[in-house]
């Protein structure tokens, strides 16, 4: 039997270095990110009727095929723009004519010129507790003059008005209204809080 012989201590020194290194190497392998391979790409379909190999099958109209559950309304599609001046005098005609129907006290016409939609969800004496409770001003003999008219879409439009009194109170009111049955009808309406005063 062979004597077991001691390294020196530089030997030693060397050896407990190189496992250290080899240590370290194996951890930091172990600790990086792993690399992933890119998706493999689908072979392409066999075409069974001589079409294109990615054409969509009848009735596909899955993501990415245009379908009636995947378009994107066009009052999204469309940015704002200035209304034309035939849409600006229609909008403006609408909301006055709402405006002398509440002055004259007929809260059933007044509440023909809102869209059906509106109308469903309510009737001529909710409406009218709606104009005396929030919209008193609007009950007065007044007329909408407009300040701006944007389209927000083919069948959406917002109007800023100053409805102005006999006894010349001013207001700035916003209304929005949605082209329905061939007419611009009022959809919903605010009143602007004016911005407050400056010494």
């Amino acid at each position: 039997m062979r004597p077991h012989r001691r390294l020196a201590p530089t030997a030693r020194r060397t050896v407990t270095s190189t496992a250290l290194l080899a240590l370290v190497a194996v951890l930091a392998a172990a600790c990086a990110d792993p690399v992933t391979e890119p998706a493999a790409t689908p072979p392409p379909a066999a075409s069974g009727g001589g079409g294109a190999p990615d054409a969509p099958e009848p009735g596909d109209t899955g993501p990415g095929r245009a379908g009636p559950e995947n378009r994107v309304p066009d009052d999204l599609l469309a940015g704002p723009e200035v209304c034309v001046a035939a849409v600006a005098e229609q909008v403006l005609g609408t909301i006055n004519t709402q405006l002398d129907d509440l002055a004259r006290g007929d809260f059933a016409a007044a509440l023909s010129q809102a869209t059906t939609a509106f109308q469903a969800g309510t009737d001529a004496a909710t409406f009218r507790a709606l104009i005396e409770d929030s919209f008193p001003l609007l009950l007065e003999d007044a007329t909408a003059e407009l300040s701006t008219c944007v389209r927000r879409g083919p069948a959406t439009v917002e109007a800023e008005v100053q409805v102005a009194t006999g006894d010349r109170v001013r207001a700035p009111y916003v209304y929005r209204l949605r082209r329905d049955e061939g007419r611009w009808a009022i959809e919903a309406a605010a009143r602007l809080t004016p911005p407050p005063a400056t010494a």
